[in-house]
Order: C-alpha cells, then sequence, then structure tokens
C-alpha cells in the first residue's frame, strides 16, 4: 500500500491535534504517571502551542495518509536546537507516529524515506533526533535507518525530568544549497 503526505496547515488543526494526542498517549502512556502525561498535553501539545506551531514555517508537519485515511504524521524542526553548535544544513525530526492499527506495515519506513528524500531535496545534509529509552521498537527502528548514536539530553514530560537518546543521521554530502 502507498502512502500520502500533505503538508499540514491551520484548518487541520482539529485533526492534527487528535492524531498527536492518541498516538503520544498509545506510544508513552505506559512509562508515564497520568499526572505527568495530563501536564504534558496541557502544556507542549495543547491545541494553542500546535496552532502556533502550524504558523511556524520553520516547523513543517504533515499528515499521512494510507487508502485515503489518516494513520500518522511527523514534524521537522529545521532550525536545529538539539546541537550546541547548530548550523543551517541540519534538522531534526521531531514526531513521527502512526496510529496502532497502521504500525508494523512497513509504513514507518515509507514516511521515513520520504522525510529524507525531502530534507536532502530542501539542502539538509544530516538529520537529528531524540529517542526515548524505554522506546525499544523505535530504536530498533532508528538503527535499521542508519542512525547513530551521539549523546543524550533531558526534557521534562509533566513534573518529571526525562533522558532522551540523540541520534544522527548523515543524508548527504553535498552543501546546502540556498
Amino acid at each position: 500500500m502507498e502512502l500520502t503526505y500533505r503538508r499540514a496547515v491551520a484548518r487541520d488543526l482539529p485533526v492534527l491535534h487528535e492524531i498527536a494526542m492518541t498516538t503520544f498517549e498509545n506510544t508513552y502512556g505506559r512509562f508515564n504517571t497520568a499526572e505527568n502525561m495530563r501536564l504534558y498535553f496541557s502544556q507542549a501539545m495543547s491545541e494553542g502551542e500546535f496552532a502556533r506551531q502550524l504558523k511556524d514555517e520553520h516547523q513543517p508537519y504533515w499528515l499521512i495518509y494510507a487508502a485515503n485515511r489518516l494513520v500518522g504524521y511527523c514534524k521537522l524542526d529545521l532550525v536545529n536546537t538539539l546541537v550546541d553548535d547548530p548550523q543551517d544544513d541540519q534538522c531534526e525530526l521531531e514526531r513521527l507516529y502512526f496510529l496502532p492499527e497502521a504500525q508494523h506495515r512497513g509504513f514507518g519506513t515509507m514516511a521515513f524515506q520520504h522525510i529524507c528524500g525531502w530534507a536532502v531535496r530542501h539542502g539538509y545534509r544530516s538529520l537529528w533526533l531524540v529517542a526515548y529509552p524505554k522506546n525499544k521498537p523505535a530504536l530498533a527502528f532508528y538503527r535499521k535507518m542508519g542512525f547513530e548514536q551521539v549523546g543524550t539530553t533531558v526534557f521534562p514530560l509533566g513534573h518529571d525530568m526525562q533522558q532522551g537518546i540523540v541520534h544522527r543521521l548523515i543524508l548527504s554530502s553535498d552543501k546546502k544549497n540556498d
């Protein structure tokens, strides 16, 4: 089955917010307290925060469809803040999530290839991401896609400061074309 991708715009806010909340809860709810999840949802994943990000050209979201049905979404951050020395030829894969019924069907690999192709076409030479250490399927997927672990970071989830593993993938050795 082929996937289609559509850049999310302001009118997509309700559906984007709904799939983001659902997939985040499905992925991380078992690792966190209900209170920390509630706090995170009210801060980092509020509708207002998504609306702000949808207006930011440096934070593109894509909705991902299979057979005209929404199955996932992804987000890039084109102003990389993961590294001490950010450069304009690096971007961060901030989110790549699929609904449970769309997992283990090869969609992650297809979407990842789409993201990498988009990044290369737009002059990005490397892709960064942060993975949660307890999310073993994601860690295995990133290894399979060629990412290498290059460090750690911490991030707040509610009242809890959590560790994340920073990964990097070299996409191209060509310089960014402005």
